[in-house]
């Protein structure tokens, strides 16, 4: 059945974009770039992330592999990463305003 399904993060790892090279991007934003614990578990910065991904657990395809037809169109299935934080929005959003 296809539905989202909470896919594992490894909160260290995948929310650390400073390590990522995204360290810059992030300070335009005034966003912190760290993950919100380290890898012992310590508190660290403000990022935790979740992984979504979107597929059919009853085929027998890998993921990446499985198509859906939705309105007659094909898609291929793609994981959705959501980054949650303090403060987010509000920056983000002026961001954009000033991008316009």
């Amino acid at each position: 059945m296809w539905h989202w399904h909470e896919a594992y993060v490894e909160v260290d790892w995948d929310c650390d974009f400073e390590a990522a090279g995204l360290k810059t991007a992030f300070d335009g934003l005034e966003l912190d770039s760290l993950p919100v614990y380290d890898e012992n578990g310590d508190p660290m910065g403000d990022n935790n992330c979740w992984s979504i991904h979107h597929y059919d657990d009853d085929s027998n395809k890998e993921i990446n592999d499985q198509k859906y037809i939705t309105n007659g169109k094909e898609y291929t299935v793609r994981p959705c990463n959501v980054l949650v934080g303090p403060g987010y929005a509000p920056r983000i959003h002026r961001a954009m305003e000033a991008l316009n």
